[in-house]
């Protein structure tokens, strides 16, 4: 399966002009025909992901196929108030007791 992929970093204000654009990139990449602007998600060849500042877009260039694409900032995770809704007691005490909790939560 090819896939072809478009990033760009984004300030928010050029963000939906710049997202058509970047959409209507990828699929003529893939020779995805007849799209209708705005393109709507979930799409059957497409994948849009987006955070902060980056738009990212994925699409198949065989319609065979579906694609999927996320991405993730990069931040501090706030794990005692994750972990009190979905660690056990157990899990807990276990995670306070680590050197690295911030670590040691990602293990979890």
């Amino acid at each position: 399966m090819q896939v072809s992929l478009g990033w760009l970093s984004v300030p928010d204000a050029d963000w939906a002009i710049q997202r058509e654009a970047l959409i209507e990139g990828v699929a003529q990449q893939c020779d995805i025909q007849n799209l209708v602007a705005p393109v709507r998600f979930p799409h059957s060849r497409l994948s849009l992901t987006h955070c902060r500042s980056l738009l990212a877009v994925a699409g198949t260039h065989d319609a065979s196929y579906g694609v999927g694409l996320d991405v993730e900032a990069e931040r501090p995770l706030k794990l005692p108030r994750m972990f009190k809704f979905y660690a056990t007691a157990a899990e807990q005490d276990w995670w306070r007791r680590q050197p690295d909790s911030q670590q040691a939560g990602l293990h979890l």
